[in-house]
């Protein structure tokens, strides 16, 4: 609430919310035909209205009060109208799944679970530096260092891992 206000102002708000609330509630229930964000927004109006810096008297407290619910009714059909526009510009740009890419992402997943198997049955340090290096993304002097060894010998399990798993392919016919 805004520090400013004097008893007046917040006597007068108080009684143009005892007196205006349900026919504000009514005026925008009637325009978005929802009874619960209508109670929202009276809310949100009286709310407002003691926050802000614009003080009104009794005299002009109905017509303001009608008015910002008319903005707000404005605003709530702006912003569901952005967000149809913006869901319809979202469904034209995802283009559909063909079978063909449907069936690629099939063998993708395939292909993954066959090397998957083919990096299992390695040796244990070899299998350490295929996974680092292939599903961990770590470069080979990283590599080297965690496993406390040369940067050469890294080099010799990958290449051997890598090897491994394409012969292994080639034997499943994958």
């Amino acid at each position: 609430m805004n520090p400013t206000c004097s008893i007046e102002y917040i006597e007068i708000v108080t009684q143009a919310y005892n007196r205006y609330r349900s026919h504000l509630v009514a005026y925008i229930e009637k325009r978005i035909n929802d009874h619960d964000a209508a109670e929202d927004f009276v809310q949100d109006i009286f709310f407002r209205l003691l926050d802000s810096q614009i003080l009104i008297c009794a005299a002009t407290a109905r017509s303001y009060l009608f008015l910002m619910a008319g903005n707000m009714v404005c605003d709530y059909f702006r912003r569901r109208r952005c967000h149809a526009e913006m869901l319809s510009y979202m469904y034209d740009a995802i283009q559909p799944v063909s079978p063909a890419t449907a069936d690629a992402c099939v063998d993708c997943k395939r292909l993954a679970r066959n090397e998957w198997r083919c990096v299992c049955g390695m040796p244990l340090q070899r299998k350490a530096v295929y996974i680092m290096s292939r599903y961990e993304g770590r470069k080979i002097s990283e590599i080297a260092g965690l496993l406390h060894l040369r940067p050469r010998t890294v080099e010799t399990h990958l290449f051997m891992g890598r090897r491994e798993v394409r012969s292994r392919l080639k034997a499943m016919g994958v």
